[in-house]
């Protein structure tokens, strides 16, 4: 991921430096938006909120997500002279926290050092609403977004290991479910072809995971020695993020 958001950095810069290049003049309606619409990239961190962020293993609705990346594809299409119809393709990247269960098991069991293979929260998916445009003085346009659509929220494999062969295992996840988004932002023109853009984004759904598969490998004390057991269970998991994003626009 951290390649890719690298590669896209550096692609955006030379489509930036090419819109400099460009003819710098801008008249009101061109400085709003093209004579169709736009298309942008935009790229920053995901900043996980609620019980989405909560780490406590106590909560049951605790998603163990740290701080990601995300990077959003979108296209904008006139329908009135400030209203944009928009349609937006994201994908986050969230790091998952289980140092509170390692701490939590290694008190149960102690003697016990535990360890978790790496594990992250992907999220991404597609969504379409309106963006009202306002112009205000020198060039900036504010942006006022307002999106909905699906979401597709994945979890890899999670294999929780001790320093004597024990090992709790948890199955893949993923689960689809309705998504919307508020954002406040704008642009300001580079020249009658290129934006850049910037905007503040609230991201909330709640996908529902099925029939999620536990396997446990740990100790017994009485009697001594080591018993194998499994659960299924399914939960609802809130989640909610707000991202700040910066890109660039290209107008046609």
């Amino acid at each position: 991921m951290k390649k890719k958001i690298f590669t896209l950095i550096i692609f955006s810069l030379f489509i930036l430096s090419v819109g400099i290049a460009q003819d710098k003049s801008c008249i009101k309606s061109t400085c709003l938006k093209g004579d169709v619409g736009y298309f942008s990239l935009s790229i920053g961190p995901s900043i996980p909120m609620g019980n989405f962020a909560d780490n406590n293993i106590k909560n049951a609705n605790s998603g163990f997500a740290k701080t990601g990346s995300k990077v959003g594809l979108n296209a904008g299409f006139k329908v009135l002279e400030n209203i944009n119809l928009g349609v937006s393709l994201y994908y986050s990247v969230n790091s998952y926290d289980v140092s509170s269960l390692t701490q939590k098991l290694a008190t149960d069991y102690p003697g016990t050092t535990w360890n978790t293979s790496g594990r992250n929260w992907d999220i991404y998916g597609g969504m379409i609403g309106f963006i009202y445009s306002y112009p205000f003085k020198n060039k900036f346009v504010g942006d006022f977004k307002f999106q909905s659509g699906v979401m597709q929220s994945s979890i890899p494999e999670m294999v929780v290991t001790s320093n004597n062969n024990l090992k709790i295992t948890e199955a893949k996840k993923s689960a689809s479910s309705f998504v919307y988004l508020l954002s406040i932002g704008g642009h300001y023109p580079l020249g009658r072809l290129f934006d850049v853009t910037g905007n503040l984004e609230y991201l909330s759904s709640s996908p529902t995971f099925s029939n999620i598969s536990r396997v446990y490998n740990v100790p017994t004390f009485n009697p001594p020695g080591i018993v194998t057991s499994s659960s299924t269970t399914s939960y609802n998991q809130n989640i909610s993020m707000l991202s700040l994003n910066f890109g660039f626009r290209v107008k046609f």
